[in-house]
């Protein structure tokens, strides 16, 4: 299970070797590879944009409405992982589309 810390963090829940389960902190690295529509979802309600779409779209509406704003690079990882191709506002404002 995921979930986000009070201080902004995502924490993975996960067995020590007793067996017993630990909020362990989720690197960005590992949040590349496995972002998902609920982190997309959690970033539209962040900066205000409707959550409606597929995931690309939801990405591409992200970037053309407060690309100028997100700043933070988590966020930008999540939304990059969503592009698939380079649109005029992911240029503009710095997002890199991940290649598959």
């Amino acid at each position: 299970m995921k979930k986000k810390g009070n201080d902004g963090k995502l924490y993975l829940s996960q067995p020590d070797k007793n067996g017993t389960y630990k909020w362990v902190n989720v690197n960005n690295k590992t949040l590349k590879n496995n972002a998902s529509k609920k982190d997309l979802q959690m970033l539209a309600k962040k900066y205000s944009v409707t959550k409606s779409g597929s995931n690309r779209e939801l990405a591409e509406r992200l970037v053309r409405v407060k690309g100028f704003v997100i700043k933070n690079k988590r966020d930008r990882k999540i939304i990059e992982h969503f592009l698939k191709t380079q649109t005029h506002h992911a240029k503009v404002y710095g997002f890199e589309p991940v290649k598959t």
